[in-house]
């Protein structure tokens, strides 16, 4: 909640790298923080309303991609039931007006589309 974006863009950048790869990691980072405190927290960073920085949505965005390598559901059925998130991640990908977005936050949001519908994932046909 710090005021600074530049402050706000690290720890998401900080939080994106721990939810990275490793099971491990990304299961100590959600049994500690939880999956629904963590999408919350995305949530606040990523809405809709206001000018959020660019480079905010986008660590945002990879936050949440990262997050859905886990193995395990929560993450995902945490995102999916996220109104805001969905519809943020619709608007980067179909922006309105004519409005262009920075091809690196469409990349950002096409990977949290990617890894919430991944095939081989228990309770993808749901998502899709």
């Amino acid at each position: 909640s710090d005021p600074d974006a530049a402050v706000q863009e690290q720890l998401l950048n900080l939080l994106r790298n721990l939810v990275c790869e490793k099971e491990a990691d990304i299961s100590e980072v959600l049994q500690r923080l939880g999956a629904d405190r963590l999408v919350r927290l995305i949530e606040r960073k990523i809405a809709m309303n206001g000018d959020t920085p660019c480079d905010i949505l986008m660590h945002g965005c990879y936050v949440l991609a990262n997050a859905c390598t886990a193995s395990t559901a929560a993450p995902k059925d945490a995102i999916m039931s996220s109104r805001a998130i969905l519809e943020r991640i619709k608007a980067i990908l179909l922006p309105a007006d004519g409005h262009n977005v920075r091809p690196d936050l469409m990349i950002a949001a096409l990977w949290c589309i990617i890894n919430l519908t991944w095939t081989e994932d228990d309770g993808s046909e749901e998502r899709i």
